[in-house]
């Protein structure tokens, strides 16, 4: 069994927390949306992405598929069950910062048009290493895109932080070019 998130972008779905909170979707508690940035160096930022728990329910993964195909406002995760909020929220968060030469960069990785490139950068077990406690991950940008991390082994000792060589930048923004052109 997996449990369902949304990882919502605020900023472009501006009245999300009305739509998914409200009595048509109760079974999405205040409790179970929570920012991605808290405990990071960006906490601060109040517009940050969003992690929502949708508890199973079909209204609310309904509405956020709907938004989703609308907007580039964020993307759907799936975890085990078996995988704890705390855990998932700890993976996440540190893949919030990457490496670029001796500097360190805010990638927004929920965001569906940078998935499109940072996923196809990567070969599966870069996928996993990058997304140590998913088991999918799907997003929209002009179709329904998806990655199925769960039949790749978890390597016992993932890295702290994602480092971005040239060789990816180049590779992720190719692949931008060949997106925007087909």
């Amino acid at each position: 069994e997996e449990q369902v998130y949304a990882l919502i972008e605020p900023t472009v779905w501006k009245d999300w927390k009305e739509q998914l909170l409200d009595e048509n979707t109760r079974d999405v508690s205040q409790t179970q949306a929570i920012p991605l940035f808290n405990q990071t160096r960006f906490a601060q930022v109040e517009s940050g992405p969003v992690l929502v728990h949708l508890n199973n329910s079909e209204c609310a993964l309904k509405l956020c598929i709907e938004q989703f195909e609308t907007k580039p406002s964020g993307c759907l995760v799936y975890a085990n069950e078996s995988i704890e909020l705390a855990t998932l929220l700890a993976s996440l968060r540190s893949r919030v910062v990457v490496k670029k030469g001796k500097a360190e960069m805010l990638i927004r990785f929920n965001e569906p048009r940078q998935l499109v490139m940072l996923m196809g950068s990567m070969n599966e077990y870069e996928r996993r290493e990058f997304f140590p406690a998913l088991s999918r991950l799907h997003w929209y940008n002009r179709d329904w895109l998806s990655v199925d991390l769960s039949h790749i082994p978890i390597d016992s000792s993932p890295s702290d932080i994602w480092s971005l060589s040239e060789e990816r930048l180049d590779t992720m923004q190719n692949i931008a070019s060949q997106w925007r052109l087909s």
